[in-house]
Formats: structure tokens, sequence, C-alpha cells
């Protein structure tokens, strides 16, 4: 579907041990492209590499919040391959205590989801700047949430901010990659089946019927849309907030939850 837009082309995706992440690495390679798993998680992207054809993908332990970290990988990756072309940032936290209310929330524990999602995000993107601008090409994806415009759960305000802080990076990086050929998009993903989500599976029954279009995604789903954005079929699309959510960031579907309960008239 994108080969002849992808093919050759060298992405970074950081969290691409799995998830998100991983299902846009997979479907680079397969369209023929070259990806550097970066991620925490040794066993499962080293693991991926492996199975991956030959030459195709590396993977690079890193802690995107520390910025040596960082740094050592995108050295590795313009080393082993020459450029960078995409960059995906994947990587990120969802909760480290579960809902707190602001006035609860630890200092140690926002600092902690700001530095992953936030830090991170920015640290990635500082250090492949100037490869891709050297190049006068580059694609990059941030990996936002719907939390990032108030339609997440009570109690997640320092995720909230954290993905919403992206958003504001993402479009100032647009404005200063722009005349150097470097777009910079953010996606906003609703409910995604993913290792690290369980709780949809949990609370299927009760989630299920917020999104209009009846089902949560899978990995798979989003990869598709990461991949359009980081091809050139997207080339006229900058620092703009693609919501790829099933329709759940639309106002509440109150008919969905109640429909059960309506009878036909007459």
């Amino acid at each position: 579907m994108f080969g002849n837009i992808i093919k050759d082309k060298v992405a970074v995706v950081t969290g691409g041990a799995i998830g998100m992440g991983e299902a846009s690495v997979r479907l680079f390679v397969r369209e023929g492209g070259k990806a550097v798993i970066v991620d925490t998680n040794a066993a499962r992207g080293q693991a991926l590499a492996a199975e991956l054809p030959k030459g195709s993908a590396i993977f690079v332990k890193t802690d995107v919040s520390n910025e040596d970290s960082v740094a050592q990988a995108v050295k590795t990756a313009v080393d082993k391959f020459s450029r960078i072309d995409i960059l995906v940032n994947c990587a990120g936290i969802t909760s480290l205590w579960g809902p707190v209310l602001i006035e609860d929330v630890k200092l140690e524990d926002w600092n902690r989801m700001m530095s992953i999602n936030l830090t991170g995000t920015f640290l990635v993107i500082k250090h492949t700047m100037p490869h891709m601008k050297r190049q006068k090409y580059g694609r990059i994806v941030n990996i936002s949430s719907t939390a990032a415009i108030g339609t997440g759960y009570k109690g997640g305000g320092p995720y909230a901010a954290s993905k919403a802080g992206m958003l504001g990076l993402t479009k100032m990086v647009a404005k200063e990659g722009g005349s150097y050929g470097i777009t910079c998009n953010a996606i906003g993903p609703g409910p995604v089946k993913t290792p690290t989500r369980q709780i949809l599976v949990d609370n299927q029954d009760k989630l299920l019927p917020t999104v209009p279009v009846g089902f949560f995604a899978e990995a798979e789903d989003l990869a598709n849309v990461i991949m359009y954005l980081a091809s050139d079929a997207a080339r006229f699309i900058t620092g703009q907030f693609l919501l790829a959510d099933g329709g759940i960031s639309l106002p509440w579907d109150i008919d969905a939850i109640l429909a059960p309960s309506f009878r036909k008239a007459g």
C-alpha cells in the first residue's frame, strides 16, 4: 500500500518494542523501509529485531528521559543506516499510580510522567532534527492522546497535561522544520487494544458503547495512520492533530448508552 513512498526510508520508532510502536515497526519493514527500535524493554526489542528480515531493523535500548541515552540512540541509528527519514514518538506511560485528583498528585510522580511523555519526545526530536535538516527531509509523528483535548478520565490530569504539551511542541517543530522539508504531526488515538491496555478488555461492556464505530482499534489500525503521516502522501500536512479515535471524542453519545431502554413509539 505504501511501498513506493516508504521503500528504503529509515524510521526511528520510540516505544517500538510493543503495542502501536511494534505494529509501526512491522509495517515500515513490510513496506520496504528500515527500522530502529528504541525501547527500554531489551528482551522484546531484541526479539522483534531478530524476527524481522536480516538487515531491516536494529534494536537500541534507550531511556528517552535521559539525554545521553537518546543522543547515543540517534548516533547508533545514523551510524547504521546513514540517515533518519522518519521519527515516530510512541514511547510513553499512561499512569504510574492510577486515577489521582490533582491535589493528591505527588510532585515526583508528575515529574516522572512529564520526563517520559513530554521531555522524552522533546529530546528525541532535538537530537534527530539536525540530521533531518542536513538532508532537507524528515517526517515526525508524535503519539499524543484524546486526553489532550479533555476526553481523559477524571484523575488523569498529569497524563492529559503531558499529552497536551506534545501538541504545542508539534506545532512549533512544524514551524521550525517546514523550510527544511520536515513535517511534524500528532495523532490522538482512542481506545486501542495493546498489551498495556488490559483495562479495555476488563471493562469492555461499559466502555464499548461509548465508541461510535462500535469496536476498539487494533495496534495495526494506528500503525496505518502513522504510516500515512510518515509518508510523502502527507507531505502537505504539518502541525496538525489527527484524531484516530473511533469517534470517542465526539459529544457523549447518550443514545448508545440508553438505547436498550428505548421503545418504538406507537
